[in-house]
């Protein structure tokens, strides 16, 4: 079985608030294409939602973002549709510790997990990589996939987006995840 993580394809990431960037955008068509398809095969999808609580150490390193109870910290409406998503709130850059994540590691047998959302250089990295050192420390033979045209990083003065994107993207791939596009993943 299959499994379909989005990252952070929320409000607060996608359309308003201080972590809001456009670029995010590009990629929403590709991740519902995803999700129907998922869906269609009765494979599982979970959505990764960053809620932080007032007082998130996360603050210390980036602007205050998606509190808990705002909409910021909602799915974004073109996902909300799927009501197989498996909700997955997180309170840092990083879900896969969480532990309703761990237990449905426990609880599930995947072949493969595929990571899709947002920011490629940030939460999409660091949860591709806590994937695959988790499934090597446990010797589990899990494929780790991210689709390269349904992840997205912003573009500032002091973040070239399409480097980052690209430099993430390589990092994960030196990491053995599989780098893959959506047709790829629709195809096979």
């Amino acid at each position: 079985m299959k499994l379909l993580v989005i990252v952070d394809m929320i409000n607060g990431f996608v359309y308003d608030g201080n972590m809001a960037f456009t670029e995010s955008q590009a990629v929403i068509d590709s991740i519902v294409k995803l999700a129907t398809h998922f869906t269609n095969k009765n494979y599982d999808i979970l959505a990764f939602r960053d809620e932080h609580l007032a007082d998130s150490l996360e603050f210390r390193a980036y602007p205050v973002h998606c509190l808990k109870g705002s909409t910021e910290s909602e799915l974004i409406s073109e996902l909300q549709i799927f009501e197989n998503i498996i909700d997955n709130p997180k309170r840092s850059t990083n879900g896969v510790n969480t532990p309703q994540f761990q237990a449905l590691l426990q609880e599930k047998t995947y072949t493969e997990i595929v990571v899709v959302g947002v920011c490629t250089d940030i939460c999409v990295l660091q949860t591709t990589l806590s994937l695959i050192t988790q499934f090597y420390e446990n010797n589990l033979d899990i494929k780790v996939s991210v689709v390269s045209d349904a992840v997205a990083t912003f573009d500032s003065e002091a973040h070239n987006g399409a480097q980052y994107h690209d430099f993430a993207l390589a990092l994960m791939s030196n990491a053995n995840a599989n780098i893959t596009t959506l047709e790829d993943i629709i195809e096979h």
